[in-house]
């Protein structure tokens, strides 16, 4: 495990500093290191299993931590990568800090969560990317400072240990996500993307990292709408091949992470590059849920596949020790507990960089099942609220909830949103729970909520007004996905560096500044389903991969055997673990979230490009492990 936590500003620091970091070693089964320090009333503490993801360095009075994967481009960088060695990688950056301490981050290009204590002025600095790929976690009150790059560790540092912020409780639920940076602890936060904060003299200061341009090159920025299909192709591939090449070492090796085509892509441009890469991809007993063509990529790159098993077993385990690993509760949690286990193999084999094809989906409008649902709720009417309360109040019928099950609650939601217009119509679009879900589930009395429903999603979408329905509902889809999640937690769970040439801040602007036709053609094209069509185009021409691959049909990452498992070997694990849910949860209501609905069979073999209905259930498995969590 790698990560980084501390305490500034009491007197009783050392005495909570020692406890807590009892707690971590227990949770984490390793002895935790601690930094020398010269006051009394700061202490600062890391574990690191060396990978290459975590770098520290000290001078001048001053300590610096790092965890992440800074890449190129840097100018002053010199021969090699900033990847290869990470204590070199933080010995840079108190360079920096040192010639220029408020700006010493501008500019810098991918994953980072930085942590210094400068003695010399008695200030604790904290900071994270602009992309939000790492992140830092904290509490702060007049006289105390507690934070770590680990959600668990900043519980375990507070005095008064789990507390549940129930005030967002019935947004989470139904959205499976919190907004606005909360947790689902009381008084901890997560530090804004792209923000560097100071705590000094019991006070915080925080300013923006200014994030630059990666690319200065006129050949790699935006596209001209002028260009032609094939200039713009040749564009494409000349940025997609940049990105990655930025966020590569300098070691020969490479294991990617495989998927569909966006990883294969990203395989395809690694062998371009001169690596030695072998692939790997989670497997199930049952092979409809299995990646395809995984063969046909090996064959066609030459380079070697590998399979890692999935269990019923390992996912039980994973989500008994969830909130240890990852820092949010999510819907999805197998794709998150499994891309871990690959990284543990990926790890075990001796690599310590991997590559994905994360974030390809959402620059390039990929998702079929996002595309079609934001098409669908942006051209359905907007109808005044009284209407629409009166067409809920006929619909909403406990017993067809409990017996329809979660295609009930797509219907409900679609209901719902006739009351929205644009742009919140268009932007959170997929729903968990439902409003008479959670009137089932709880026994106790609702929480007081810090906000309605509907004003929360106005409030998210406002700032988004201009952007297209097709971006927006991508914008959306990304608020609620696990991707970041499965990427910080695996990486710090396993030291390996994981980077995706899509996360490529370069590559993001440039896709995402191409018009939404050249992803989604209004023309029919071999990428109707699936988009990404310039993405797939560029594939195609500078012939990355065989055709077969390219335009395969896509299976959803978060495809998995779970629905079986959780009515099936897993039942009663699930229960025990729902048993830490922060409230008195209805047992009745529970039992039907596991039961075999004909309804949800249908909507998992004919409508579902996941096959999985039971994301309520996984959804309230994870917040249980937060809620319960172990301190």
């Amino acid at each position: 495990m790698n990560l980084i936590f501390g305490i500034d500003g009491t007197s009783d620091v050392a005495a909570r500093f020692a406890t807590a970091r009892e707690r971590i070693d227990h949770a984490h089964d390793v002895r935790c290191n601690v930094l020398p320090e010269n006051s009394p009333t700061t202490r600062t503490g890391y574990l690191s299993d060396m990978g290459k993801i975590f770098g520290r360095d000290s001078r001048e009075n001053i300590s610096l931590l790092y965890l992440g994967s800074i890449h190129k481009p840097i100018p002053e960088w010199g021969p090699g990568s900033p990847l290869d060695d990470p204590d070199k990688t933080a010995h840079f950056l108190l360079d920096r800090y040192l010639l220029n301490r408020d700006g010493f981050l501008d500019g810098l290009q991918g994953q980072y969560a930085i942590v210094i204590r400068d003695n010399n002025i008695g200030a604790r600095l904290l900071a994270a990317d602009s992309g939000g790929m790492r992140t830092i976690y904290y509490r702060s009150d007049l006289q105390c400072l507690i934070f770590s790059t680990n959600l668990a560790s900043v519980v375990r540092l507070s005095a008064d240990g789990p507390v549940i912020d129930r005030r967002w409780e019935d947004f989470f639920l139904i959205y499976g996500f919190y907004p606005w940076r909360h947790t689902p602890y009381e008084n901890i936060t997560m530090l804004p993307p792209g923000t560097l904060l100071e705590w000094k003299d019991s006070e915080i200061r925080t300013w923006p990292i200014k994030a630059g341009d990666p690319w200065i090159q006129a050949d790699t920025g935006k596209i001209p709408e002028s260009a032609t299909e094939q200039e713009t192709v040749n564009r494409l591939y000349d940025a997609f091949m940049t990105a990655l090449e930025d966020q590569t070492a300098t070691s020969d090796q490479a294991a990617v992470l495989l998927g569909g085509v966006d990883s294969a892509l990203v395989a395809a441009g690694l062998c371009r590059l001169g690596k030695q890469v072998e692939t790997f991809s989670f497997q199930y007993t049952e092979s409809r849920y299995n990646q395809p063509h995984t063969e046909t990529v090996a064959r066609f790159l030459g380079t070697e596949h590998h399979w890692v098993a999935v269990t019923a077993e390992d996912i039980a385990l994973g989500l008994e020790n969830f909130s240890n690993d990852f820092n949010a509760p999510t819907n999805w949690p197998n794709y998150v507990i499994q891309t871990k286990i690959v990284c543990d193999e990926i790890r075990r084999r001796g690599y310590y960089y991997c590559y994905s094809g994360d974030g390809c989906d959402t620059i390039f409008l990929g998702y079929p099942g996002t595309h079609r649902r934001t098409a669908l709720l942006s051209h359905l009417p907007a109808l005044p609220g009284s209407l629409v309360d009166l067409l809920v109040w006929l619909f909403a019928i406990r017993l067809l909830e409990r017996k329809i099950g979660h295609p009930y609650r797509v219907i409900l939601n679609i209901i719902r949103s006739l009351r929205r217009k644009m742009p919140e119509n268009s932007h959170v679009t997929l729903r968990i729970f439902d409003e008479i879900s959670l009137d089932q589930l709880r026994i106790d009395t609702p929480p007081e909520q810090a906000m309605d429903i509907e004003t929360i999603l106005r409030k998210l979408a406002g700032p988004l007004v201009g952007m297209t329905a097709e971006r927006l509902g991508y914008h959306g889809k990304g608020l609620i996905s696990p991707n970041k999640n499965k990427i910080i937690g695996s990486s710090d769970n396993t030291g390996i560096v994981i980077n995706s040439p899509y996360m490529h801040s370069g590559l993001k602007f440039l896709a995402t500044s191409m018009k939404d036709t050249l992803s989604r053609p209004r023309e029919k094209t071999a990428a109707a389903v699936t988009g990404k069509y310039i993405l797939l185009k560029m594939a195609e021409d500078k012939k990355l991969l065989p055709r077969e691959v390219i335009y395969q049909k896509k299976l959803a990452a978060v495809a998995a055997p779970v629905d079986s498992w959780y009515m099936g070997p897993l039942k009663d694990r699930m229960m025990n673990i729902l048993q830490d849910l922060p409230f008195q949860a209805n047992r009745k209501y529970l039992e039907s979230l596991f039961d075999d609905k004909l309804a949800e069979r249908i909507y998992r073999e004919h409508i579902s490009p996941s096959e999985v209905t039971s994301d309520g259930i996984s959804l309230l498995a994870t917040y249980a492990s937060f809620s319960g969590l172990s301190v």
